[in-house]
């Protein structure tokens, strides 16, 4: 097992575990990769209340028939340990004005091409445990969830077949924009004019 202090200081590695946890223990109800667990986690850091640790956890994995049944314990001490890290990053960053995808990248005709479809997938998840969609003026949050769920949603995947690649590089750069717009009213304390960090990309 990665000792946690080498975890700490490299994300690609706390990916690549948090994936193969998610891929080993989770069912077609779980969160599958790293970039979906990040958006999730971003969801509920924009919420304005709070939820209680075991109750995301538990909605990582789906109901409460999905929960995994570890191997080891020391298995379960290092997801939570990885999950509990990301977490504490993800507040971090978005108290500081920070809101940074984690782009899933891929190959389309010989091209590469980021994908934000499992992180905005998770970010619903996340709205929807936490009652985000549903939390405040109804204009305003259809407004800024619109490119989340573009790309995060059955309805939106579909809208997405009708759309040029313009378009769809247009929806894409609204997304840490809108959530940082949407973070900020939920917590105004926020402090703005951080510099942003280089996305995530996973390959």
């Amino acid at each position: 097992m990665m000792e946690e202090g080498s975890i700490m200081d490299d994300t690609e590695m706390l990916y690549t575990r948090l994936d193969y946890y998610l891929s080993a223990y989770g069912t077609e109800r779980s969160l599958m990769s790293a970039a979906e667990v990040d958006g999730y986690f971003t969801s509920i850091a924009c919420n304005k209340g709070s939820l209680e640790l075991p109750a995301w956890i538990a909605a990582i994995w789906g109901s409460n028939e999905d929960q995994p049944h570890w191997r080891t314990q020391a298995e379960e001490e290092e997801f939570l340990n990885l999950t509990l890290l990301m977490y504490l990053n993800t507040m971090n960053n978005l108290g500081q004005g920070i809101v940074s995808l984690v782009y899933i990248e891929t190959e389309f005709d010989d091209e590469a091409e980021l994908l934000a479809d499992e992180w905005c997938a998770g970010f619903m998840r996340g709205a929807c445990l936490t009652g985000l969609t549903r939390s405040g003026n109804q204009a305003f949050l259809d407004e800024v969830l619109a490119p989340v769920r573009l790309f995060g949603t059955e309805e939106g995947w579909q809208k997405q077949k009708s759309m040029s690649s313009e378009e769809i590089v247009f929806w894409q750069e609204l997304i840490e924009p809108s959530i940082l717009r949407l973070a900020v009213a939920n917590h105004p304390d926020i402090q703005l004019n951080q510099p942003t960090p280089t996305a995530h990309i996973i390959h």
